[in-house]
């Protein structure tokens, strides 16, 4: 997928696919991907998304993210045409796209468990076995390394199964759509992380 950047135009003026950085008021989620889908303006990049977004049979930008788009708790835009709408910060709410032992956020429980965190990510990267790629591997110690680190840090931790599915799967889109399925760049994922931005 080929992204352009923004050449300090408005948002409104971006066309799908410009990468442009959230502005202050935009609001972002704990999901780096549907964060780098509002970033290019795959969905609105204010991230108060309408109801027709929320149609899993509409919803174009990636199918996957319907199901967490539609099942997070959603409102009434008053303010508008009284359509259903989310904040994207909405999915900060536990258990639906957040969960404990996160590559790049802290647990609930610690408090922010929305906003990217930056010693975090640079762990993320340092994984990296040659510093050139992350592989399944590298994916698999750093895991296991936030996770013994969170059972010390967060006496209530939550990583069950159902918790270790969704982080897998995060990995694999990762892999898949980045990488070959087996190995990504680093430079992909630190795009990806530290910059809200599709790399390719």
């Amino acid at each position: 997928m080929a992204a352009s950047t923004s050449e300090n135009l408005p948002s409104s003026d971006l066309k799908p696919g410009t990468f442009s950085p959230p502005l202050p008021t935009d609001l972002r989620s704990p999901c780096p991907a549907i964060n780098a889908l509002a970033n290019h303006g795959y969905i609105p990049r204010s991230a108060s998304i309408l109801s027709p977004y929320l149609d899993g049979d509409t919803f174009e930008p990636n199918p996957l993210l319907a199901w967490p788009l539609r099942n997070a708790q959603s409102g009434r835009d008053g303010s508008k045409t009284g359509e259903w709408v989310l904040n994207l910060d909405q999915l900060a709410q536990h258990g639906i796209v957040e969960h404990d032992v996160s590559l790049s956020r802290r647990d609930i429980a610690q408090g922010d468990n929305n906003s990217p965190q930056p010693d975090l990510i640079a762990e993320l990267l340092a994984a990296s076995t040659d510093g050139r790629f992350l592989t399944v591997p590298d994916f698999v110690a750093l895991r296991r390394k936030r996770y013994a680190t969170q059972k010390q840090d967060n006496p209530d931790l939550k990583f069950g199964s159902a918790e270790l599915q969704l982080a897998s799967a995060e990995v694999a889109l990762i892999l898949q759509v980045f990488g070959d399925g087996k190995k990504v760049p680093v430079e992909y994922v630190k795009a990806f992380f530290q910059e809200g931005r599709l790399p390719r």
